[in-house]
């Protein structure tokens, strides 16, 4: 079967190079931690058009063993990169060094029947195994997305990874029926032309799927901003309320205890008059860490506005809210936070509501925790007050809860790093 190789070559390197430099002026407008993937991604595309220049130069009617070798080398190495770049956006261990180790194996044996033993069928079938592999490393991560509903980019990445697997084992299997293979590329069968068409249109194929899933990534990466209180990395009130809302919903339906702390740094304005702001955001980040560490893996902290904090405590009742808002207070006072190299003695008033049934939403306990709060403040500071009994007198518990102290005495994760500022959350200084 005849392939037109000038203009199968002619479309392969007009079609990577015109996606390559596409997406390198568009790239401004893909933020995120998504971009190096894109970066990567545009590298393997400028290889392929390069390898594609250079491809008719390698031999036609006279090989040219050195140039072909670089050839070779070009489009393995980019589709090397493109996988890495997939693997990148799924979210899936780049695992570097066996991607590496498979393309060196690759380009070594194709180098080996290029200079040493010259044999084309040998060489294609390290090329075919190779970009099969590389095939395999994409599909391996996405291999659910099938089956569990998994989102459309991640779909659409798998056909393509899939055409480009079914495509080389159907020429590997061609090369091992044919009693006598190929001398170049130039004498070809079927298998060899869907190769070519496939390599060919492969950039523009493969960079829609890219292209998906980076959407996918982008969108992820700006729901997660869109929950995250820049500063301190941890909740915003956006999501405090939506995971509240979950705590609710199972409070009134199988009777499940949720309560809720409210916490004011005490007189945090004296901090930022007497050592700037730049050392009160230190030290608001070093309460945020002291505090995580007093907490369960399944407690949630967050930030909603200035030096306020909001706890939610997923089955705790009452008496335990008080024994944990009890320790996060004396956790706090107990040594000074560093921030910027200074030292800075704080204490901290707690109010505390517990879920009642009819309460709508986290506001509703919002209020009660804040008029605790406001009883707390007014009541010297540094207590701890709700939700019926009292104020905790400073040095005190409000009972010996043994068991929910050994409930909540394990830390919780690290917070995640801070991203940009949430502009719907403004950084207020709540008074003292």
């Amino acid at each position: 079967m005849h392939i037109d190789l000038p203009t199968v070559i002619t479309v392969g390197w007009i079609q990577a190079l015109s996606m390559g430099l596409l997406l390198w002026l568009v790239m401004g407008a893909y933020p995120g931690a998504a971009r190096r993937s894109l970066r990567v991604w545009i590298g393997s595309l400028l290889l392929q058009a390069v390898a594609w220049l250079l491809m008719p130069y390698a031999g036609h009617h006279v090989e040219q063993p050195l140039l072909g070798l670089l050839v070779n080398t070009m489009l393995i190495s980019a589709f090397g990169l493109g996988a890495y770049a997939l693997r990148m956006l799924v979210s899936a261990p780049p695992h570097r060094q066996r991607m590496l180790a498979l393309g060196a194996a690759t380009i070594a044996g194709i180098a080996w029947y290029q200079l040493v033993d010259p044999d084309y069928a040998a060489r294609a079938y390290l090329f075919c195994v190779g970009t099969a592999a590389f095939a395999l490393a994409v599909l391996w991560p996405l291999r659910r997305a099938w089956l569990h509903h998994g989102h459309r980019a991640y779909r659409v990445t798998m056909l393509v990874m899939l055409a480009v697997l079914g495509v080389e084992i159907w020429r590997i299997v061609e090369l091992m029926a044919t009693v006598a293979p190929p001398a170049s590329m130039y004498d070809a069968r079927a298998s060899d032309l869907a190769h070519m068409v496939l390599m060919a249109t492969q950039p523009a194929l493969a960079s829609t799927a890219f292209l998906l899933l980076y959407y996918e990534a982008a969108h992820a990466e700006l729901r997660r901003l869109a929950r995250i209180d820049p500063l301190t990395g941890i909740s915003n009130r956006r999501a405090l309320a939506e995971h509240a809302a979950r705590l609710i919903a199972a409070a009134a339906r199988d009777g499940r205890p949720f309560s809720v702390l409210m916490i004011d740094a005490d007189h945090f304005k004296r901090v930022n008059d007497r050592h700037g702001h730049g050392v009160g955001d230190t030290v608001l980040c070093a309460l945020v860490a002291r505090i995580q560490r007093t907490l369960r893996g399944s407690d949630e902290i967050g930030r909603t506005g200035g030096e306020e904090f909001v706890i939610l405590l997923p089955a705790t009742g009452a008496a335990e809210a008080r024994d944990v808002a009890d320790r996060v207070r004396e956790t706090v006072a107990a040594a000074p936070l560093r921030g910027a190299g200074q030292a800075v003695d704080l204490t901290l008033s707690i109010g505390v509501a517990t879920y009642r049934t009819g309460d709508p939403n986290l506001d509703a306990l919002l209020q009660r925790a804040d008029a605790a709060l406001y009883a707390a403040k007014h009541g010297g500071r540094n207590r701890v007050v709700g939700p019926d009994a009292g104020a905790t007198p400073v040095g005190k518990r409000a009972g010996d809860h043994a068991p929910a102290r050994a409930a909540h005495a394990h830390a919780a994760a690290a917070p995640a790093d801070a991203p940009s500022r949430d502009a719907a959350e403004p950084d207020s200084q709540a008074p003292d």
